[in-house]
């Protein structure tokens, strides 16, 4: 029970609260670990094709990495979403909540979603992450927030044994390098849920905002980041160093099981695609799982992936509001969760704010 309440707490960071990861950078082809290609005579390789195909297409169906597609069954989900109005302008803003990693090849986005896309400007998200990938200096950026600075590595920051677990872990999925030994906690505990998103079909980092910022980008329109990248990595690596030696330690090789992935995110998937959203931070809030004396270090990490960035998430959207910027505006949907979300946050500025969906 204690390892699925931490696994779920990660896997709600990864679709619905933040939309970095460090899989999609850290993974790079120069990074990755790989095995050498070898060549073989090209008279020795005739001689094995025939032998080798029908072993190959045996196997196939046994070794296919499961799909989140099988898990998922609501293909026509209608998330939540509000309108805001500035009553002293008019001016008016269209939330949505998201789910940063589902493919949205594979489900069918409702009309009121569709049509306030049409009738927009340009969408606003958490950060356009497609732009980084052609970027080296936003790309060293990333690496700089996310590497110590000061001469340490992580085995300075953790435990022997929280260590040991992690880089077994990472091992034993083939995405271990000595190099992340100079990460923070917080990239680690990533890259430990990205090993058991590898083990899934159907999971991607170019997800919900990517695939608007790429249809604005070919339709002319406005892509705008809400956050910068640094508050993007900064949430992501806010676990104090006790927190993350007590979530690492935790991490068993049982929650990269590609069935108990599916499970957590076939629930969160469900959850967004009615509009559910209130869970997501209830398991924010929900403390039982770390030792007391981890409570607070939790409740400040809590803050600070979700509260704080809630904040300055309003502060944006009424800053489009007051510029009267017709924006699709994006975020996680643990943003709007509770009553602490962007929405409520809004209409404690004096917007009139109306759940449209």
């Amino acid at each position: 029970m204690k390892i699925r309440k931490i696994t779920m707490l990660l896997a709600a960071v990864v679709l619905c609260c933040s939309s970095f990861s460090c899989e999609e950078y850290v993974y790079s082809s120069e990074s990755r670990p790989h095995k050498a290609k070898t060549t073989k005579p090209a008279i020795e390789t005739e001689t094995e094709t025939e032998e080798t195909t029908a072993s190959t297409e045996a196997t196939e169906e046994s070794t296919k990495a499961p799909s989140l597609r099988d898990y998922i069954t609501d293909t026509t989900p209608e998330p939540a979403m509000w309108r805001v109005t500035d009553p002293a302008t008019g001016n008016s803003l269209d939330l949505l909540g998201t789910i940063h990693v589902i493919d949205l090849n594979y489900v069918t986005l409702p009309d009121y979603i569709l049509k306030a896309y049409d009738e927009c400007e340009g969408v606003a998200v958490e950060y356009d992450m497609s732009n980084l990938m052609g970027d080296m200096e936003e790309m060293k950026k990333v690496a700089s927030y996310m590497m110590y600075t000061d001469g340490t590595k992580i085995t300075d920051h953790i435990s022997k044994e929280a260590y040991e677990n992690g880089r077994k872990i990472l091992e034993d999925a083939n995405a271990y390098n000595p190099l992340y030994d100079n990460y923070k906690p917080g990239a680690w505990i990533d890259l430990l849920q990205s090993a058991a998103d590898s083990k899934v079909e159907g999971i991607t980092a170019a997800g919900f905002e990517t695939y608007f910022a790429d249809k604005c980008k070919a339709d002319g329109k406005t892509v705008e980041n809400i956050e910068t990248l640094e508050i993007q990595v900064g949430a992501l690596t806010a676990y104090s160093d006790e927190l993350a030696d007590y979530v690492i330690k935790n991490y068993t090789p049982e929650a990269t099981d590609p069935e108990l992935t599916n499970e957590q995110f076939k629930f969160m998937y469900d959850k967004w695609a009615t509009g559910d959203i209130d869970c997501f931070v209830e398991m924010f809030t929900d403390n039982s799982v770390v030792p007391d004396d981890l409570k607070d270090d939790q409740e400040d990490f809590n803050n600070k992936m979700l509260f704080d960035r809630n904040k300055g998430m309003a502060e944006k959207a009424s800053e489009y509001l007051k510029e009267g910027k017709k924006y699709l505006f994006m975020v996680g949907s643990a943003h709007y969760a509770g009553d602490k979300g962007v929405d409520d946050l809004l209409k404690e500025m004096g917007y009139e704010v109306e759940r449209i969906a």
